[in-house]
């Protein structure tokens, strides 16, 4: 099973690279006077988490950070037998930065662990990076949506199981939020309460 901490510190690392990245951001699209967009509500994010594989238990969470204008909506999957257990067996994280930037940009913001084997990869017409740990077995995939959304996801069960998840997602449909678009939702299972965790994380974090 993952480590929590350990798929924290990937979506950390995202959060964290592209909170120093905003303040740039928002600097640049005032001058072009273009205006800033707000991230979109994590309610509306977690409707884009998969279902939980056949003999998986999922668990959702979210929350939205107004003043640092990005939202992030997360879900943890275990495999039934392990539900009861710390840590999981796939994370995926659907982060939204509320601003459209370069390429470049975009990549500067997410984490790159130089200790992994990394490719360059395209998910559904999306550019992402794919990484492995091989002494861990841990393979993160990093899906880039126009330069604003991020999907990350995490598993230690190989890489079919990373792929699986990766191909459940409606990449189409975060693009019509970034777009302001409606979108039909379906109905989800909300676990504790959105973001509690998460937010703990990045307090330690930010008070190191």
């Amino acid at each position: 099973m993952i480590e929590k901490s350990f798929a924290s510190l990937v979506i950390i690392g995202v959060l964290l690279l592209g909170a120093m990245g905003l303040s740039i951001v928002s600097t640049t699209t005032a001058s072009d006077a273009t205006g800033a967009t707000q991230a979109v509500n994590h309610t509306k994010q977690i409707v884009f988490l998969p279902d939980a594989p056949s003999g998986w238990v999922r668990k959702v969470e979210g929350t939205s950070i107004v003043s640092k204008g990005w939202s992030v909506a997360e879900g943890t999957y275990n495999v039934s037998s392990n539900h009861d257990l710390e840590g999981f067996d796939a994370f995926v994280g659907i982060l939204d930065y509320g601003s459209n930037v370069s390429e470049q940009e975009f990549w500067d913001r997410c984490p790159e662990f130089t200790n992994m084997e990394t490719k360059t990869v395209t998910v559904k017409g999306f550019q992402a990076r794919e990484q492995y740990d091989k002494d861990t077995n841990h393979y993160i995939l990093q899906v880039n949506i126009n330069n604003r959304f991020v999907v990350v996801i995490v598993t230690n069960r190989g890489k079919d199981t990373l792929y699986e998840f990766a191909d459940a997602i409606d990449y189409k449909g975060i693009v019509a939020l970034g777009r302001d678009t409606e979108y039909p939702a379906k109905s989800t299972e909300v676990g504790k309460t959105p973001g509690f965790e998460l937010g703990l994380v990045i307090a330690s974090v930010m008070t190191i």
